[in-house]
């Protein structure tokens, strides 16, 4: 379900009046698709710019896994989530808010769920803030974003493997439209048709470390009997260190 501000980007345009930011909401209601607000954000930037206000921010103050499905297990959101958050790097967005709607950090704030390992693997890749090219990763759920500290001496890799569940791919039954109640009703984008295959795993491969130089290499991992924990530590040789493991959906990899 979508919501936006209350007056349209046209007719603050015809008024000539500024705009700091336009905020919008998203919940992938009936496709629990992490690609969702990045398809939305692109088609809101460009009535944005449109309507001559290229400056102003686009701000997705709102948003999560479906609205209206039952609550998921907490692995399923907190694969999408990172999915989500990693695709959007590089959308036209200018700020995200997830709407949580529980305590995904326990009820003292000292237990994370799934859901909030993943949001701390998230914030850790903060640590390395110059991003790295990657290649690999697709828009079906299987995102990866990489990065390195400024003096060049820590990578990091974070691998976010989701799956849409079956039930929400492929064209819905009926009309693409969310109707609440006698309130209002919302146009919803059309669901994707893919086809899963060979993504229970990851092969890594890192390149252009510094040629043999020593490197220690820990790996941790959110799964079902994972919390973000620590699972194997090796020391691997640059140029080139290359990792693989299993990794089926919902999990991730840091």
């Amino acid at each position: 379900a979508a919501e936006a501000g209350e007056c349209p980007p046209a007719v603050l345009g015809e008024r000539k009046l500024p705009r700091d930011f336009y905020s919008w909401h998203w919940y992938a209601t009936d496709s629990n698709d992490p690609l969702d607000a990045v398809r939305i954000s692109r088609d809101v930037r460009a009535r944005l710019d449109r309507h001559g206000f290229k400056k102003t921010l686009s701000m997705l103050n709102e948003w999560n896994y479906g609205l209206l499905e039952p609550t998921p297990p907490d692995m399923q959101r907190a694969a999408f989530l990172t999915s989500a958050l990693l695709y959007m790097q590089d959308a036209p967005v200018d700020l995200s808010a997830i709407y949580r709607a529980d305590n995904v950090f326990g009820p003292k704030g000292t237990t994370p769920h799934k859901t909030g390992h993943a949001l701390i693997a998230l914030g850790r890749m903060q640590d390395t803030p110059v991003r790295l090219g990657v290649e690999g990763a697709d828009d079906h759920g299987l995102a990866v974003q990489a990065a390195r500290s400024k003096k060049g001496d820590t990578v990091q890799v974070l691998i976010s493997n989701y799956q849409i569940p079956a039930e929400f791919l492929g064209p819905r039954k009926g009309p693409n439209v969310l109707t609440v109640g006698n309130e209002f009703s919302v146009a919803l984008l059309d669901r994707r048709s893919i086809r899963y295959a060979r993504n229970r795993g990851y092969d890594l491969t890192i390149d252009n470390l510094a040629k043999g130089r020593e490197y220690i290499v820990e790996r941790y991992r959110i799964s079902e009997t994972d919390n973000l924990s620590l699972v194997d530590t090796s020391i691997g040789t640059g140029p080139t260190i290359h990792l693989y493991a299993p990794l089926p959906p919902p999990g991730s990899y840091a």
